[in-house]
């Protein structure tokens, strides 16, 4: 009992000192975290506002590789597929062409388009990303978002990313198709060069060809009216806000960082003080 009654007084000895360091210090402490919140906010709000705007896109798992159908759907797309599509060169390519033919002020075109460009040029796209809201096996649901100056930039910005990534997955289900149609042509090409020596043979061989001229024809049509797994499921519109910068946020971190940095610098430099020297005289305790 009295061990611990001795450690609460010299936690409450020890605790002294820095009371009446912070108590001599506070006006200093406090006015630097209100400095350094008043000059976080007025730095982030002179900053560019920024505008994001959203897409929603969904991709379907099929795994229609026959030519069954007149209209052909390429397979679906292995997960991360869309991320790395999104930001690749040929895509973004296609966005900046789109950009292009917005109908926005040109100053703001011209802006966009070379950020575009320079974050391509530097492997990293920031203006457009892809978050995923749901996925399965059965396909997923993805937000495709654009950042840009405005609201209207935001909003065509997104747009045209989701019309260039839908034409991207067009053109993969087409190449696939063209890839079909020239093999099936070989194939009828070699098939011609043969020549049935019976009947059973010659029987076997109009059946083949045969199928390989209906197939050939599916093919046909299936180039040209194939289709990709990726649906647009709600367009962009205009954001209401700006998502940076924010300045309430920044100075309440700036307030805080410099609170916390002051706090620990007087306690500090008052350990690095010498302390007082102790009169020892007799008289100090006497009176006399």
């Amino acid at each position: 009992m009295i061990d611990s009654v001795q450690r609460t007084r010299a936690l409450d000895v020890d605790a002294l000192p820095v009371m009446s360091t912070l108590t001599r210090s506070a006006l200093p402490i406090i006015g630097a975290a209100v400095l350094a919140g008043a000059l976080g906010y007025f730095v982030t709000a002179g900053q560019p506002k920024v505008y994001e705007a959203s897409s929603s896109v969904f991709a379907s798992a099929n795994n229609n590789n026959s030519f069954s159908d007149s209209v052909y759907t390429a397979p679906s797309l292995p997960r991360g597929t869309l991320r790395e599509a999104l930001t690749s060169p040929a895509v973004v390519q296609d966005v900046v062409r789109r950009v292009q033919a917005s109908g926005l002020p040109q100053g703001q075109i011209s802006e966009m388009v070379g950020t575009l460009k320079s974050e391509l040029t530097n492997a990293n796209v920031k203006s457009l990303q892809l978050a995923i809201v749901e996925e399965s096996n059965t396909g997923g649901v993805y937000s495709v978002n654009g950042r840009a100056s405005s609201p209207a930039g935001a909003r065509v910005l997104t747009n045209a990313a989701v019309d260039a990534l839908v034409a991207w997955d067009t053109k993969r289900a087409q190449a696939r198709m063209n890839k079909a149609l020239v093999s099936l042509q070989e194939q009828l090409r070699a098939l011609n060069t043969e020549t049935p020596d019976n009947d059973i043979n010659a029987s076997a061989y109009q059946t083949t060809r045969a199928r390989l001229l209906q197939d050939l024809a599916l093919a046909g049509a299936g180039a040209s009216s194939a289709t990709g797994s990726v649906d647009i499921v709600s367009p962009a519109i205009d954001p209401a806000g700006a998502v940076a910068p924010r300045p309430v946020r920044s100075a309440i971190l700036s307030a805080l960082l410099a609170l916390v940095t002051a706090t620990a610098l007087a306690l500090l430099l008052a350990n690095m003080r010498p302390p007082r020297p102790v009169d020892m005289r007799p008289e100090r305790y006497t009176g006399r």
